[in-house]
C-alpha cells in the first residue's frame, strides 16, 4: 500500500517539487500547490499505479513529468504557466490515463492556438488523453481559439487536440470549458501580461461577503415585524387603560304628566 502526499504548499526549490522513483507504487498525490520550481513540479520515475489529482501546479519549468512509469492516473489538476510542457511523458511511460485537467499558458501558449506552443508532450505508447465516455482535458488555447468550435453545444470542442511527440497522440474530446471538480476547489487563474493571478479564492471571498450580507438582511426583516407587534400591543394596552368618554348629549327630561 502506497502513501498519501497531500495538502502541501511547495515552492522556490531548485529540484523537483515532488519526486517518486524506483518502484514508488500505489501512491496518491493530491491537493498540493506546487509553484516556482526550477525543474519539474511533480516527477515520477520507474513507478506504477500512482494517482496525481486535484493539484495546482504553476510557474515551474515543467508541470508534471513521467519517465518509465506506466498505469498512472493524472486527473483534475490545474496546470498553468509552466515554461516547458504542462505534462511530459517520456519514453516507456505507457498506458497512463490523463483526463479532466485544465491546461493554461504552458510552453508559451496564449489565448489563441499556436501549433508551435502545444501544452503537452507524449513520447510513449498506449496513453489515453480522454475517457471512453467522451471527457478529455481543457486546453485554454484550443477551446478559446474561436466561438464556433462547438457546433452542437455538447461541451466538447469539435476537433481533437494534437499532443506533441513522435507518437502523435490526441485528446479526442477536448473540453470547451474548464473542468470544475465538485470535490475540491480549483485554483484557477488568469494571465495579465506576464503576471499570473489566482482568482479562485477571490471569488470565494466575494461569495462569503454576499452570504453574510444576505443573512444580516434576513435577520433585520425578521426583527421588524416583532417590533411592530410590540408597538401595536402597547397601544392596545393604553387604549384599555383610558376612561370611556362621557356622552356630550344632555339627558332628555322625563315627560311631565298633563
Amino acid at each position: 500500500m502506497g502513501r498519501r502526499i497531500k495538502n502541501n504548499n511547495i515552492y522556490n526549490d531548485s529540484e523537483q517539487g515532488i519526486y517518486l522513483r524506483y518502484s514508488s507504487n500505489d501512491n496518491i498525490i493530491q491537493n498540493n500547490t506546487i509553484h516556482n520550481i526550477s525543474s519539474e513540479g511533480i516527477y515520477i520515475c520507474c513507478s506504477i499505479d500512482n494517482s496525481i489529482q486535484d493539484n495546482t501546479i504553476y510557474n515551474n519549468f515543467c508541470g508534471i513529468a513521467l519517465s518509465s512509469s506506466s498505469n498512472n492516473i493524472i486527473k483534475t489538476n490545474n496546470i498553468s504557466n509552466n515554461s516547458d510542457y504542462g505534462l511530459f511523458l517520456y519514453s516507456s511511460s505507457n498506458n497512463n490515463l490523463i483526463l479532466k485537467n485544465n491546461f493554461y499558458y504552458n510552453h508559451g501558449s496564449g489565448n489563441s492556438y499556436d501549433g508551435s506552443h502545444i501544452q503537452a508532450y507524449d513520447d510513449s505508447d498506449g496513453n489515453r488523453w480522454n475517457s471512453t465516455d467522451g471527457i478529455g482535458n481543457y486546453w485554454h488555447d484550443w477551446a478559446n481559439n474561436n466561438n464556433t468550435n462547438d457546433q452542437n453545444n455538447d461541451g466538447i470542442v469539435d476537433w481533437a487536440y494534437l499532443i506533441d511527440g513522435d507518437t502523435k497522440t490526441v485528446d479526442y474530446y477536448p473540453l470547451k470549458k474548464p473542468y470544475e471538480n465538485p470535490t475540491s476547489p480549483n485554483n484557477l487563474g488568469a494571465k495579465v501580461g506576464n503576471i499570473y493571478i489566482s482568482i479562485t479564492w477571490i471569488i470565494a471571498a466575494i461569495i462569503t461577503v454576499m452570504l453574510l450580507r444576505r443573512k444580516a438582511s434576513s435577520n433585520s426583516e425578521e426583527t421588524t415585524p416583532l417590533t411592530e407587534q410590540k408597538t401595536e400591543k402597547q397601544t392596545e394596552e393604553k387604549m384599555d387603560e383610558s376612561p370611556e368618554e362621557e356622552s356630550s348629549e344632555p339627558e332628555q327630561p322625563l315627560d311631565q304628566p298633563e
